[in-house]
């Protein structure tokens, strides 16, 4: 079995390393903070410290890459959506020295252009509800009143936000107007997109060579946003609908996909509509839901990217249905800054912690384990006492890079 560096602190770091540990494999993890707490994982043999990815990123390589030989790496995992971006940009200068388990490079750079994926799936076949991408208030405006609301305003990179969101909803035009009433700072384009009201749905996938071996759709009921938008924090897997396999083995196999990954679309309440958002060439944040479907996505994302991964001889959309999953800790830190900018009162984030605790009973919990317990209550500790275990880390990240 391979030793494998797990790059890009996120809390599928945690399920990767429970799964290739449980599968052999020797797990090695950067850290540039604490949360999600991988280094207190048992299954996790070495951690290695390193400058933070986004604010750093050449020092961070430079750390990197003699601990990649020292340590006798086999496998490079990027996790997160910086380290993807950073081991596909650096992928030259990373190949020498390790196996890249990935996407390959061009595949993660289209991946990341939503205008040029928004042109391919028009050019597949793939539904997408109308959108304009913008580079100026003016333009914005206009795109509002074109698209029509209700509305959605969102960066065209996926790891920006805009005004502190991930995304805009507005219900009217006038109120999108009204709340971008300046340009961003920091964004060259935003995208103006009709919004499908509706679930989202994410599919988490392998494909080989454009052929899909294995998908779970998973339908979001709650995000730490009240209006829906954010990160998802409860979630159960569903049917796919026909539209709904249509769409993603067009664009698997328009892209020539090779490698795991996770599409996003909305569907529309009614299940008439559906909307491509965007495709992200890794595991998705929440992926164990899909393990836990019985789709073995850690394995594959290793196995794949080797030219190790077996064909599967049955329906790639077989596995279970209605299996549920909670991010406890991403609806409670959901409630509190609902709370903190008085959105919600005292008596609505009491609410919405109960919800939490419901929802912590289901199948399938994102961080926690009965046998490896420690990532998850260190998580909580920082809920509670953040600044104690911020001057901790601190100094971590400030000690020799091996910890």
């Amino acid at each position: 079995m391979a030793t494998v560096f797990l790059l890009g602190n996120l809390r599928a770091s945690l399920t990767l390393a429970r799964s290739l540990a449980k599968a052999g494999h020797r797990i090695v993890a950067g850290m540039d903070g604490a949360d999600p707490y991988l280094f207190l994982s048992r299954h996790v043999a070495q951690t290695v410290v390193h400058a933070p990815l986004d604010a750093a990123p050449e020092a961070a390589l430079r750390a990197l890459i003699p601990e990649l030989d020292r340590l006798n790496v086999d496998i490079l995992l990027p996790v997160s959506e910086v380290a993807t971006r950073l081991v596909a940009q650096q992928a030259d200068r990373l190949t020498p020295h390790v196996k890249l388990a990935m996407p390959d490079p061009v595949l993660v750079r289209r991946c990341a252009d939503k205008a040029g994926l928004f042109e391919a799936c028009e050019a597949a076949g793939v539904p997408l509800a109308q959108r304009r991408i913008v580079s100026s208030v003016a333009e914005l405006h206009r795109a509002a009143d074109t698209v029509g609301a209700p509305l959605i305003v969102k960066p065209t990179d996926s790891t920006a936000y805009v005004l502190d969101r991930k995304a805009l909803r507005f219900d009217c035009v006038s109120a999108a107007k009204s709340a971008v009433a300046a340009w961003p700072a920091g964004h060259q384009t935003l995208c103006v997109q009709r919004f499908v009201d509706g679930p989202r749905l994410n599919v988490y996938f392998a494909a080989r060579e454009g052929r899909l071996l294995g998908a779970v759709p998973v339908e979001i009921t709650r995000t730490d946003a009240l209006d829906g938008t954010g990160y998802a924090v409860a979630g159960r897997s569903v049917v796919a609908s026909d539209a709904l396999r249509q769409a993603t083995e067009t664009l698997i196999d328009y892209l020539g996909y090779h490698g795991v990954g996770c599409a996003q679309f909305m569907q529309s309440a009614d299940g008439q509509a559906l909307s491509f958002l965007e495709i992200n060439p890794r595991l998705g944040a929440n992926f164990k839901i899909a393990e836990a479907c019985g789709l073995p996505l850690s394995e594959l994302a290793v196995a794949l990217p080797m030219g190790d991964a077996p064909w599967f001889e049955s329906d790639p959309w077989r596995f279970k249905a209605d299996i549920r999953y909670a991010w406890t800790k991403g609806a409670v830190s959901g409630a509190l800054k609902a709370k903190r900018a008085r959105d919600i009162g005292w008596a609505g984030c009491l609410g919405l912690m109960s919800q939490a605790a419901r929802e912590a009973l289901a199948p399938c919990h994102l961080t926690f384990d009965l046998a490896d317990p420690l990532p998850t209550l260190g998580s909580y500790t920082n809920i509670i006492a953040g600044k104690l275990m911020e001057r901790r880390v601190t100094a971590m990240l400030a000690a020799p890079e091996q910890a």
